[in-house]
């Protein structure tokens, strides 16, 4: 996923499907639980997610990387070297 959105919003992206994202939005007003032994872990995230066009999305976004173990995040490093001496296109 990655983290962005329109100026001044922020949004989790989490998918794309032809030219629409679909995000979840941690800002999210929620009701308020009190600490108590069980809570209900569903007042803590985003009930759907929204979709949006990817021609709304500020250029300027944070994205993420999920490695599985060393040699995944080796693998990651020698990739983006790659891609940053302007070997090859990134997609």
């Amino acid at each position: 996923g990655f983290a962005g959105a329109p100026p001044r919003h922020s949004y989790y992206f989490v998918g794309v499907r032809g030219y629409q994202t679909y995000y979840l939005d941690p800002h999210v007003t929620q009701q308020y639980q009190p600490m108590r032994k069980s809570v209900s872990c569903s007042s803590f995230h985003c009930p759907s997610p929204e979709k949006m066009s990817l021609a709304h999305i500020d250029p300027s976004l944070a994205l993420g990387f999920y490695c599985d173990d060393k040699s995944d995040f080796d693998d990651l490093c020698q990739r983006i070297e790659h891609i940053a001496k302007g070997d090859s296109c990134p997609i």
